[in-house]
């Protein structure tokens, strides 16, 4: 039997959306260094042209991705894999206003070519992206940017760009928990995939 809430919804009411899959945003601070974080709430709303809304807390205090995003009018989304969980973590992390998170992290600069803002060359794609819009909605920040420019290694990827899972295994995010001494992530690993056909 299913529970039915009705009115007033847990905060947490999204994680029945998990498995996320969370990216690396790149943004540039106010000094022009580097900033890298982490977010899941991201998705494509156009195709044609290529549009994605990226969605970063506002209320009760905005988010630095946020800030830099709103004073550049660009950022870099960035796809990591498995093998990059640990970093993708410790990228979520509060650091000493002057250190730069990016190298402490241990990423490397990849240039782009449409916009300003460093990508992170450990990734296998990149999307370099301009702000069209920014609507406030609820206690987020809705961010509708064109996608102006895009990179991904041909050798994981196929012709039509999907991921190819004997190669890499893709970060699928299922919770968080805050310990003492850390954070623990539980990522998905392993799900075979299964083929459904269904006749018309």
């Amino acid at each position: 039997m299913k529970r039915v809430v009705r009115d007033r919804l847990p905060r947490s009411y999204y994680h029945l959306l998990r498995p996320s899959r969370p990216v690396l945003v790149t943004t540039k601070n106010e000094d022009g260094s580097l900033n890298v974080a982490p977010f899941s709430w991201i998705m494509p709303v156009s195709s044609s042209p290529p549009i994605i809304a990226l969605s970063l807390k506002t209320i009760p205090e905005k988010q630095n991705s946020l800030v830099n995003i709103e004073t550049t009018q660009e950022f870099g989304v960035n796809i990591p894999h498995m093998e990059l969980a640990g970093k993708l973590i410790r990228a979520s992390f509060s650091y000493p206003k002057n250190t730069g998170k990016f190298q402490v992290v241990g990423f490397t600069e990849e240039e782009p070519v449409s916009i300003t803002t460093q990508l992170v060359r450990e990734c296998k794609a990149n999307f370099e992206c301009k702000v069209e819009r920014i609507d406030c909605i609820g206690d987020h920040s809705l961010i509708i940017a064109n996608v102006v420019a895009m990179h991904y290694s041909e050798e994981y990827y196929s012709e039509d760009m999907l991921l190819d899972l004997s190669k890499v295994t893709p970060c699928l995010h299922m919770g968080r928990y805050v310990e003492n001494d850390g954070e623990k992530h539980i990522f998905m690993v392993g799900v075979d995939t299964r083929e459904v056909f269904e006749e018309y």
